[in-house]
């Protein structure tokens, strides 16, 4: 399975059943880093799950289904220990806890939200703040 350059759609499964703000950047932030159209799909049979906490989803996926998923820039609601390496194709986590209880030393970290502003090319934007916060959404 490959994620490369592809005319066909990168499937992804992201969190849509609320709205959340890092989860719906998943398609913006995914097309602009792979260079293709980004639909989502099913966890059962995407090839990607990718931005938000969503570990548990990868986790399920996993004891499901015997073809393999990327994961990338995920991370974990809660402090679990997952053993999930032989089936996920783990490419980048969001961050050490997350690869702690992944039980991973040598894995890129970091949260792909970084991305946003090249992303969805908010350059003539005027920005008024120098720093925002957005909740997850039960803090909303």
């Amino acid at each position: 399975m490959t994620v490369g350059q592809s005319s066909n759609p990168l499937t992804v499964w992201w969190w849509r059943r609320e709205n959340n703000y890092g989860d719906m950047l998943n398609p913006h932030i995914l097309s602009y880093v792979s260079g293709r159209d980004v639909v989502w799909a099913s966890h059962k049979e995407t090839e990607m799950i990718a931005i938000g906490s969503v570990m548990k989803v990868v986790e399920e996926r996993v004891s499901q289904s015997q073809d393999p998923v990327y994961v990338w820039g995920s991370g974990m609601m809660e402090p679990e220990t997952m053993d999930i390496t032989d089936k996920a194709a783990l490419t980048l986590v969001r961050g050490p806890l997350t690869a702690t209880m992944l039980k991973i030393d040598e894995l890129p970290q970091g949260d792909p939200g970084l991305l946003t502003d090249e992303a969805l090319d908010v350059s003539t934007s005027t920005k008024t703040h120098q720093f925002g916060i957005i909740p997850h959404w039960t803090h909303n």
